[in-house]
C-alpha cells in the first residue's frame, strides 16, 4: 500500500487539475460537484491515513488534521485561481460589449436629439474601445490581487491587502478548521467529524456555487460599468461635453434608495453620491453596494434631458421606503446635477 504522502501528492495533483478546468468551464452544479469529489477524497485519505499510522479507529490526530488543512487549502486556492482567470475573461468580453453599446448609443442619441440634418460627430471608435476594455480589465484586476505588487496589466501598486478571491478563501478554511480543530480537541469520533463537514459545511453545501457564480456576476457587472465610464471618458476628450446619468432598473424590486438616486448626472469624472443611513458614499460607476442594478447612461450636455432620464418625484421613493416599512423618513436625496440644468440641450447645432 502506498505511503500517505503519495497518497497525499497523488490527491494534491487530481484535485488541482479538476479544479483548473473549473476556469473554463464554470457552473453551480460542476463546481458542487468537484467539491463534493475533492471531500470526498479527504474523508477517503484520512481513513487510509489512519489505518497506516496506527492510531486507532475512530481517532483523529494532529497531523491527520494538518493533513486535511492542506488538501482544502489547495483545492480552494486552485479554484480561486480558476474563478480569476475566469472572471478577467469575462471581463474583457464585458468590457468589448459595453464599449460597443456606448458608441452605438451616442450615435443614435446624436442622430435622435439634433436631427438627421446635422453633420454626425466624429469618434475615434479605436480609442474608445481600447481604452474601456483596458480600464475594466485593469479594474477587475486590482480587485482580485491580494498584494500591493502590480498584476497582469496594472500599472500602478495598490495598498497590500487581501483580494476578492483571498477574502473567500480565507473563510472557506477557516470554517474547515473550527470543525476540525473542534472534533482535535474534544476527541470527537472521526465519523462524526466526517458527517459535520459534509452534513453541515456551507462550503460543500452552498457557498462554493455561490460565491463563484456571485464573484462572477459581479465582476461581469463591474467591468461593464467601469468600460462605460472609461469609453465616456474618452468621449469626453473627443467631444468636450459628456456627462453621465445614473439610472436604476425600476420595477417591484427596486429599493426607495436606488429611486432616489435615479437620475443623477454628473461630469464624467465627478462621483455619484449617495446619501445612505450610514453616511455619504461616492462612486464613479455602479456596483456600489451588492446586488446593485444601476446602470449609467452617457449624454452630451449639447442633447436635452428625455423624461426618461430625470429624477423621480420624491413621493415615489417615500412611498417604496415606507413599502420596505424602514422607520423614519428617507435620508436627504443628494444634489441632482452638478452642471446647470438649463445648459442641456441649448446648443442644439
Amino acid at each position: 500500500m502506498p505511503d500517505v504522502r503519495t497518497l497525499i501528492d497523488t490527491a494534491l495533483k487530481r484535485n488541482r487539475r479538476e479544479a483548473i478546468d473549473v476556469s473554463t468551464r464554470m457552473g453551480r452544479s460542476r463546481l458542487a460537484e468537484l467539491l463534493k469529489r475533492a471531500e470526498g477524497d479527504l474523508v477517503r485519505r484520512l481513513h487510509q491515513a489512519e489505518g497506516l499510522k496506527g492510531p486507532g479507529k475512530g481517532s483523529f490526530t494532529a497531523e491527520q488534521l494538518k493533513t486535511t488543512i492542506a488538501q482544502v487549502r489547495d483545492v480552494t486556492n486552485t479554484l480561486a485561481r480558476g474563478i480569476g482567470t475566469l472572471a478577467v475573461g469575462q471581463a474583457r468580453t464585458a468590457a468589448d460589449r459595453s464599449a460597443g453599446n456606448l458608441i452605438d448609443y451616442l450615435s443614435q442619441a446624436d442622430r435622435a436629439f439634433r436631427g438627421m440634418g446635422v453633420q454626425p460627430m466624429a469618434l475615434r471608435e479605436a480609442a474608445i474601445l481600447n481604452s474601456a476594455v483596458s480600464g475594466a480589465e485593469s479594474s477587475v484586476l486590482r480587485r482580485l490581487a491580494s498584494s500591493g505588487e502590480p498584476t497582469g496589466t496594472l500599472a500602478e501598486p495598490h495598498p497590500a491587502k487581501q483580494g476578492i478571491l483571498q477574502r473567500y478563501g480565507v473563510g472557506v478554511i477557516e470554517h474547515f478548521e473550527r470543525s476540525l480543530s473542534t472534533g482535535l480537541v474534544s476527541r470527537k469520533p472521526w465519523a462524526e467529524v466526517r458527517d459535520d463537514l459534509i452534513g453541515g459545511s456551507p462550503f460543500l453545501q452552498q457557498a462554493p456555487a455561490y460565491w463563484a457564480e456571485r464573484i462572477i456576476r459581479c465582476e461581469t457587472h463591474s467591468a461593464f460599468s467601469r468600460a462605460a465610464w472609461e469609453g465616456m471618458r474618452e468621449a469626453d476628450t473627443q467631444l468636450g461635453d459628456m456627462a453621465k446619468i445614473l439610472c436604476a432598473i425600476i420595477d417591484e424590486r427596486t429599493g426607495s434608495d436606488s429611486l432616489s438616486l435615479h437620475g443623477q448626472i454628473r461630469r464624467v469624472d465627478e462621483p455619484f453620491v449617495w446619501n445612505s443611513e450610514s453616511g455619504v458614499q461616492m462612486y464613479m460607476h455602479p456596483p456600489n453596494r451588492p446586488n446593485d442594478r444601476e446602470t449609467v447612461t452617457p449624454h452630451r450636455i449639447s442633447w436635452p434631458i428625455p423624461p426618461e432620464l430625470k429624477p423621480l418625484d420624491w413621493s415615489i421613493v417615500v412611498a417604496r421606503w415606507r413599502e420596505e416599512k424602514r422607520k423614519g423618513s428617507p435620508p436627504k436625496r443628494a444634489t441632482v446635477s452638478t452642471i446647470p440644468m438649463d445648459r442641456f440641450g441649448r446648443d442644439r447645432a
